[in-house]
């Protein structure tokens, strides 16, 4: 689409764009993870982290040579993500359920009254507004 309205540009600023897009997301995926092991363990783990952190990314620029090898890698992970998360939304999924029906049953109450938009300008510089 790109190319059809600037000819030669599209293929490089869609890659440009899909280049920055993966640089941000490995950034904000190193600092929640960062975060993640702050809270978890204090400061002692940061370090062993960011190394282990740096170890995939380049493992997975420059160790990954083929589409099954990176299809496992993405099973892997998946998989990984699934028992770390599993027994979080087993033992915490009833608040959310309940949270959900407090929240219905407001609505149908018609506890949720429309409320004039704040003017921007307090938006943007974070003034406290009820």
């Amino acid at each position: 689409a790109f190319d059809r309205a600037f000819p030669g540009l599209g293929k490089w600023l869609v890659t440009f764009a899909a280049w920055l897009f993966a640089i941000s997301t490995m950034i904000t995926w190193a600092y929640y993870g960062e975060q993640g092991i702050i809270y978890i363990f204090r400061d002692r783990f940061v370090l062993p982290y960011k190394l282990v952190f740096l170890a995939a990314t380049l493992f997975g620029a420059a160790g990954i040579d083929s589409i099954s090898h990176m299809v496992t890698l993405i099973d892997l992970s998946t998989g990984a993500m699934l028992w770390a998360n599993f027994p979080i939304v087993m033992g915490l999924g009833y608040l959310a359920v309940r949270s959900l029906n407090d929240y219905g049953r407001r609505l149908k109450a018609g506890k949720f009254h429309p409320h004039a938009a704040p003017p921007i300008t307090d938006v943007v510089e974070g003034t406290d507004v009820e």
